[in-house]
Formats: C-alpha cells, structure tokens, sequence
C-alpha cells in the first residue's frame, strides 16, 4: 500500500488486479448497481502523477466494468468541496468532525435512487471519509444501500 501511495506502477498494478478479482467474485455476485471510490481534492495529491485509490481503481476498471457497473469518472459521481489537511495526529472524534460536509455529488443525478451503490477506499483508519460519502449517497442521491470495501485496514494504535 506504501508504493501505491507513491504511485508506483507495480503496485498499483497489483492492487487493481486485486481490486478486480475481489469486484468478479464477490461484487458480481451482490449486483450493485454502481461502484465508486472515495473521492479527493486535487490539492491532496502531493506532488504526486495520480491519487492512488483513482489509479487503483482505474486499473481495474477494464477487467470489470461489463460484469460489475463502475463509474468512468468522468466526470466523478462524488467531489471534495475542498482539500483534506492531513489527519494523522487527530483523534478519532476529530477526524469525524473534519470530514463532514467534505463530500458532495458532483451533479444532481436519478442515478442513484434506489441503487445498490459499492465504495472504495484504499486505506481505512476512523470510517470518517466512507461514512461521510455513504451519508451523501443516502441522504443527497437516494442511493438505497452503501457498502464499503477497503484495500488497507490502519491498525489501531494504543496510547501511553
């Protein structure tokens, strides 16, 4: 996940096979009707090509999209109003704080009444960013079910 991070071929190569394979079997199978990664602000890529979960997420793409319905980006179904500060020393109440009202849809669409809609998300730490995109997929598009699945799980980390 650390050279995906960096954007590195192979292992962006690697995880959107992975990201395949798991949307043939499983996601196929749960019949969603559209499956979308968490969306970023251009201003959190860092000096980076690409964001990672949308090169992740790409790669994929071609092996999956006539068996499961993934979202072209183009334009994205889900926009950042603006741009993450980063998140890591915050509490886990603060980062839910921080990331309301972050999330939007890009364009009033029917797309999503009623559907059964999939989130990605490379790397999942507090839930905050996932929960605050099904929230606006729920509440704002009419989407009747968000599930989640991520390709990294941030270990909890004891204090003291």
């Amino acid at each position: 996940m650390l050279a995906a991070k960096r954007v590195e071929r192979w292992a962006v190569v690697a995880l959107g096979r992975a990201l395949a394979g798991w949307l043939l079997e499983t996601a196929a199978r749960r019949r969603y009707d559209l499956v979308l990664p968490v969306p970023f602000h251009r201003a959190n890529l860092a000096g980076r090509p690409a964001h990672p979960l949308t090169a992740i997420y790409l790669d994929a793409r071609p092996a999956v999209w006539r068996a499961v319905p993934l979202d072209d980006l183009a334009p994205p179904l889900l926009v950042r109003r603006h741009p993450q500060s980063a998140r890591r020393t915050q509490s886990e109440r603060a980062r839910w704080r921080s990331v309301r009202g972050t999330v939007a849809l890009a364009f009033p669409t029917r797309l999503l009444r009623g559907a059964q809609v999939l989130v990605v998300d490379d790397v999942l730490t507090s839930g905050a960013t996932i929960s605050e995109c099904a929230r606006v997929l729920l509440d704002e598009g009419g989407a009747a079910a968000v599930d989640a699945v991520v390709l990294a799980r941030q270990p909890w980390r004891q204090r003291g």
